[in-house]
């Protein structure tokens, strides 16, 4: 047996070793062959004496050129497959749509090659949406050849579909959900996660010099700086320039006309609605929001659309704060009835709050558990009849904001969600668990599925 897996960093080339030595103690002939997208995953496979190939680095030095872009390569569209990328970076000022297709066009040589090379029965893929991941995954699909995707999933547990990540995974499309549910091991379940959370494995892991190395050369490798981009993966790189990353809250506070000291606070007006935001660089704005390109226009939509009496309280993504756009912490500083509010709790913002309104986060499905009604804004897996509300046209946001505040989701369809969502679908443990679970199952229904 051979599966083929391609992963983004140390943690989850760590989550996808587990599933590997799964795989061996059921399977004596078996053989892996990992592919890292990322330096810090290619290091960490090192590390277990594992097979990896840091491709993006092998296809860098591989200078051949391209005469002519074509529209389609060896039948692989490459606007299709560059789109993230091209989104990702075009954000922040970056067009390098010939260079991400020229990159494109080495991945599609090199997989071609592979597949002919290799009869895989399993491909293991971290998420949908990378140009790598898209490319290797049309080689699997035209080889028949079963794929699982990869993604964490809400309340410390585990995606693995065959369908896809995010929007895509196949429980969007179940019909009919069982009814009759047990209440009571739902609220037991998430109780016991936001009391006793698992220990995370990377908190207590010592950094060694080289690893310290390692992460720098990931580092650059996604935010490298721009007189020396060039010598770096294109694909790899987010868009999001070196020094941007690097200045985080500091700058911020010095820069953003104080917006920090405003959201230190721990003030929450009487009535608000919350505004939740993502990193802009997510793949659920990026692929799965037809409606919006970025938090600047959501946020001047939904004060638009505040209702007399509420108040706006808007979250930033803990890994993204400070770095919004500048009109964005203008937008909040110069209108009335609008916070800013980091510091207080996720928990306690989302159980006081009268609406939630967000893209399509996953924050959406802690908010469900507190039987919150939700505006979604993009496509998201939960976007199900009788769960969420999804908006269809911006110019009809102020309506729908008052209608689901009149109109509350019942919490009998959101607990039926619920059930059927974690304990019939999802798997239990989260892959930066110090203690890693669900394998047994995990490879016990793929092996099942390549067998069909």
């Amino acid at each position: 047996m051979k599966i083929l897996t391609t992963t983004f960093y140390a943690d989850f080339a760590r989550y996808f070793n587990y599933l590997e030595e799964e795989f061996e103690r059921r399977i004596q002939d078996i053989e892996f062959y990992n592919i890292s997208i990322y330096p810090t995953a290619h290091y960490q496979w090192k590390c277990y004496k594992r097979h990896s190939i840091l491709l993006p680095s092998i296809l860098l030095k591989n200078k051949y050129k391209f005469s002519l872009i074509p529209y389609e390569y060896k039948g692989v569209n490459l606007e299709k497959v560059i789109n993230f990328s091209y989104k990702t970076q075009v954000m922040f000022g970056k067009d390098n749509t010939t260079e991400l297709k020229k990159q494109a066009m080495r991945y599609i040589d090199f997989f071609d090659e592979l597949f002919k090379k290799n009869k895989f029965n399993l491909y293991i893929s971290s998420g949908d949406s990378r140009m790598l991941i898209q490319i290797a995954d049309i080689f699997a699909k035209r080889n028949s050849v079963k794929t699982y995707y990869f993604e964490q999933g809400p309340f410390g547990t585990t995606i693995l579909d065959e369908k896809g990540v995010n929007y895509n995974i196949s429980f969007r499309d179940r019909a009919l959900l069982k009814t009759n549910i047990d209440k009571e091991r739902i609220q037991t379940f998430i109780h016991e996660y936001y009391i006793n959370k698992p220990k995370n494995y990377w908190t207590n892991q010592k950094k060694t010099f080289f690893r310290r190395l390692v992460n720098l050369k990931n580092t650059l490798w996604m935010y490298p700086p721009s007189l020396a981009s060039s010598f770096f993966p294109i694909d790899t790189q987010i868009g999001i320039p070196l020094w941007n990353h690097l200045k985080k809250d500091f700058t911020n506070r010095l820069n953003k006309n104080n917006m920090y000291e405003n959201s230190l606070d721990s003030y929450l007006p009487e009535k608000y609605i919350t505004f939740i935001m993502q990193m802009p660089t997510d793949a659920q704005l990026i692929e799965n929001s037809p409606l919006y390109e970025d938090f600047d226009s959501m946020i001047t939509d939904i004060y638009k659309s505040l209702p007399s009496g509420y108040s706006l309280v808007v979250r930033e993504h803990p890994g993204f704060k400070g770095r919004y756009s500048n009109f964005l912490y203008k937008f909040i500083s110069k209108n009335k009835d609008i916070y800013l509010r980091n510091n207080i709790s996720l928990l306690e913002t989302i159980k006081n709050t009268e609406l939630l309104i967000l893209n399509n986060s996953t924050v959406g499905v802690e908010a469900l558990f507190y039987h919150k009604t939700i505006i979604t804004l993009g496509n998201a897996y939960y976007n199900m009849k009788d769960v969420t509300y999804n908006l269809k046209s911006r110019k009809k946001l102020k309506k729908l904001v008052k209608y689901a505040l009149s109109n509350p989701i019942k919490e009998e369809s959101i607990d039926i969600f619920l059930y059927n969502f974690i304990f019939n679908y999802l798997y239990m443990g989260h892959f930066r668990d110090e203690n890693l679970q669900s394998a047994d199952v995990i490879v016990q229904d793929m092996l099942e599925s390549i067998s069909k």
